[in-house]
């Protein structure tokens, strides 16, 4: 039962600071200090032109 706690407690501060640095990830990109790149737009899949 307390080992069941404890992965409870762990998984929940998990998920807290998750959705934490999504927040300020989202706010920092909205001031325009970060730029994100998206999933969509990989550098594996598009690399950059030699020239």
């Amino acid at each position: 039962m307390g080992l069941f706690v404890v992965i409870i407690g762990a998984w929940l501060v998990f998920v807290v600071l998750e959705v934490l640095a999504f927040r300020r990830r989202n706010a920092l990109e909205a001031e325009g200090l970060v730029t994100v790149v998206r999933p969509e737009t990989s550098t594996y899949l598009n690399p950059p032109r030699p020239y």
